[in-house]
């Protein structure tokens, strides 16, 4: 996972939705030994900031 990737989540995002789909914006600081990101979400019109693990992440385009 890398700044500008587009990404699906594994697990449950912002919408309480499994499968939500957004870009990665920014790393966030390491929980343990786990990666955190900032990915946005966008659904009908509203965007959110949502912290995810990367282990919850599945990368559908990279962004090099």
């Amino acid at each position: 996972v890398n700044v500008g990737d587009l990404v699906r989540t594994v697990c449950f995002g912002p919408n309480g939705e499994v499968g939500e789909v957004g870009i990665v914006i920014e790393p966030e600081e390491q929980w343990g030994h786990g990666r955190v990101w900032q990915v946005l979400f966008n659904k009908a019109g509203v965007s959110i900031k949502w912290q995810v693990a990367a282990q919850g992440l599945e990368v559908l385009n990279e962004s090099r």
